[in-house]
């Protein structure tokens, strides 16, 4: 439906040639957002691939999905983001969030929702054209001023990529938006959406403000046995990073152990052990796997819940995946 917001997400995996040719399609296709993740090691450099979607795209947003307060400085990041929406004219967005494998890769932990909610509000205040002197609990910055990036174009929106109740919630106090890890059950979203809510209340927003992005992970094939194979990996990744979810979807306890005990890899497809643990129920409820027809069911189920934002992390051949869902599930 072309009045919902639909964005895809891109990993730095391909080289440059090949990815600005992606851009271009991608925008082809009708897509509204791009993302590309802050993968540290594990891909090429986020921002270096910003830059290239700017120059070979005129409307998409683009934005990082997600960076992290311990991977650079926040205010080296801030500039860095900054730099891209000058060469954008205004399109990009800063996603920032608690981090994952690439991070814990480079000897950093998991970032605090007080570090989080620091990048934010010290961000913020970057993009404002203030000088200021910022001494917190997880950085400083001397006389710190953004010289460049700011004149001409709108301030970056900020982001937070969030699944847990408190990263929620603070999402819902600071952010512009929030792209919703949640899985695609209806009591995984009435949690993410009551939780957005509590922290927007909390604040004095009006949670119609906040761009609520549901993203969601999955393999458009008609045949669901395949389907649910291809994307068994990021049904093993909840059990991991998002337990909470496993106990709102009824995995059981002990399953979701068992799987977490022997999850290794550097990225959620290398843990293979862990893959063929999962259940064709976790892969329906964590995952969007099947043909058109269930596409469609899940989305339809999202609307009720007042969801008109849609980021898709495509499992397998990502490309032929958005093609497909452009044309025959969104209608672009």
């Amino acid at each position: 439906m072309t009045s919902e917001i639909i964005g895809v997400t891109l990993q730095g995996v391909d080289p440059p040639a090949r990815f600005t040719g992606m851009v271009r399609e991608i925008e082809l296709m009708g897509y509204d957002h791009l993302w590309i993740t802050d993968s540290s090691l594990h891909a090429r450099d986020a921002f270096v691939y910003l830059t290239l979607a700017a120059r070979e795209s005129e409307r998409l947003q683009l934005g990082t999905n997600c960076t992290h307060p311990h991977t650079r400085h926040p205010a080296v990041t801030a500039n860095a983001l900054a730099s891209v929406n000058e060469v954008s004219g205004g399109r990009a967005i800063l996603g920032v969030g608690a981090g994952d494998s690439p991070v814990e890769e480079l000897g950093k932990p998991l970032a605090k929702l007080s570090e989080v909610r620091s990048m934010v509000d010290f961000t913020r205040r970057l993009y404002s054209g203030d000088r200021f002197d910022y001494s917190g609990t997880h950085f400083t910055v001397h006389n710190g001023q953004l010289h460049y990036g700011l004149d001409g174009v709108r301030p970056p929106k900020i982001y937070m990529t969030a699944s847990g109740p408190k990263m929620l919630e603070l999402a819902g106090a600071v952010a512009d938006g929030v792209i919703v890890h949640c899985g695609v059950f209806p009591e995984g979203l009435e949690f993410a959406t009551g939780h957005v809510r509590r922290g927007a209340e909390a604040a004095g927003r009006d949670f119609a403000d906040i761009d609520f992005a549901w993203q969601v992970f999955g393999v458009l094939d008609e045949d669901l046995h395949r389907a649910r194979d291809a994307a068994r990996p990021m049904a093993a990744w909840f059990p991991l990073r998002s337990p909470l979810y496993c106990g709102l979807a009824g995995v059981p306890v002990d399953l979701a152990d068992q799987i977490r005990d022997v999850y290794s890899g550097g990225e959620f497809h290398e843990a293979v052990r862990a893959h063929e643990l999962t259940t064709d129920d976790m892969v329906d409820k964590f995952t969007i796997t099947g043909g058109t027809a269930i596409w469609k069911e899940r989305l339809a189920m999202a609307r009720d819940f007042g969801v008109s934002h849609i980021e898709l992390f495509g499992l397998g051949d990502r490309m032929e995946l958005y093609a497909d869902l452009a044309a025959k599930v969104f209608n672009r």
